[in-house]
């Protein structure tokens, strides 16, 4: 009581909280300013584990399973205010279940497709040609390669996998149920999924640092740290916007083609580093329609075959993966578009769309 006294003499405005194992012992009548916050047994059907505070309606208790071998219950007291960070809800993701069996199935429907009848109806509606493929490659996509619903948590941890989810619902179900021995052997079983998960976790972060992979330490790092960035959805408005701009600064674009003899680069998609540039003559016009330059089937594949899987796609909704898995069926039809693009002197309108995050200055 005097240890009380003092502290709240010299703090009126601190908290101070008082918490034990108190056996047949009450405060309230000395400390009646302070609230009693526990109210759930915490050993058998006794409350011997008390929490007192001197604020009101600050804390919501919470009865959880006992830790390891303890012989009493854990409670949760959460907080009646909530953090922005905390009042933010499970994120539900659709994600594809790539297999061998779905990229099979893929690759045969991309085989028996008559790719030609795209070319016959739109000829040269690049716009038109280009949104008709990428529209019917989603679609099989979709018919083909199963999906399943994920929910993403802001405190996961990093080595939380979905058996470790199931384990921790069976021990929630065996406390609430006071099953004493099947609790018990769920606590087993969880204590060496969560020491398994945590290797295994630790052995990725030390084969992409040994690796020098950047790419995925940084990612882990942003994992650990909750940094996600959210897509962001593009509308008309920011296409018909991004159109204007390139209208805009299309004339002062003053990049002529190669001469006749220089072998033009493999068009690059969605590669982290851009192609290198073309060689240039003040003598020598822009590129206009009607140009002779072309690319081959065997360019368009290899670069297929080098895309980054993964990369994030991009508004056309097409995945790296599918482009990799299926570069031998899909290389005809892309280098069409890129040859027609060549001659006509520009490029559809979905290729000139994008998703920019810009970086703000530290």
């Amino acid at each position: 009581m005097t240890v009380v006294n003092r502290l709240q003499i010299q703090s009126p405005n601190a908290l101070l909280i008082i918490s034990g194992d108190f056996n047949h012992v009450s405060l309230l009548s000395s400390l009646s300013t302070f609230t009693q916050y526990v109210t759930c047994a915490t050993r058998d059907n006794t409350i011997l584990d008390l929490f007192y505070a001197n604020t009101k309606e600050a804390y919501k208790p919470h009865p959880l399973p006992t830790v390891g071998r303890a012989d009493h219950n854990l409670v949760f007291f959460e907080s009646v205010y909530k953090p922005l960070v905390h009042r933010q809800p499970a994120v539900t993701r659709m994600v594809r279940k790539w297999s061998t069996e779905a990229e099979d199935a893929l690759r045969d429907c991309f085989d028996t497709t008559r790719w030609e009848l795209f070319s016959e109806v739109h000829e040269e509606d690049i716009d038109a040609l280009t949104d008709t493929i990428t529209d019917y490659i989603n679609f099989c996509e979709e018919n083909t390669v199963p999906t399943r619903t994920v929910r993403c948590f802001s405190n996961n941890k990093p080595w939380t996998n979905p058996d470790i989810k199931a384990l921790l619902k069976e021990k929630k179900k065996a406390f609430m149920s006071r099953n004493r021995e099947e609790l018990k052997a769920v606590q087993i079983r969880l204590r060496r999924k969560i020491r398994e998960g945590k290797k295994t976790y630790r052995r990725k972060l030390e084969d992409q640092l040994q690796a020098s992979n950047v790419t995925g330490v940084w990612r882990g790092l942003k994992t650990i740290s909750g940094h996600n960035n959210s897509p962001k959805t593009l509308t008309e408005k920011d296409k018909d916007w991004a159109d204007e701009l390139n209208r805009f600064f299309n004339p002062f674009d003053m990049t002529s083609v190669p001469s006749p003899n220089h072998q033009l680069h493999p068009l690059s998609l969605r590669t982290s580093s851009p192609p290198p540039p073309l060689s240039t003559s003040s003598q020598q016009p822009s590129l206009s329609p009607g140009s002779c330059l072309s690319v081959t089937t065997e360019q368009v594949r290899n670069q297929l075959r080098k895309m980054n899987v993964r990369k994030v796609a991009g508004p056309d909704k097409i995945s790296s993966r599918l482009l990799r898995t299926c570069s031998d069926q899909l290389c005809d039809i892309v280098q069409h578009m890129f040859n027609l693009s060549l001659k006509l002197g520009r490029a559809p309108q979905v290729w000139k769309t994008s998703c920019l995050v810009p970086v703000p200055p530290p």
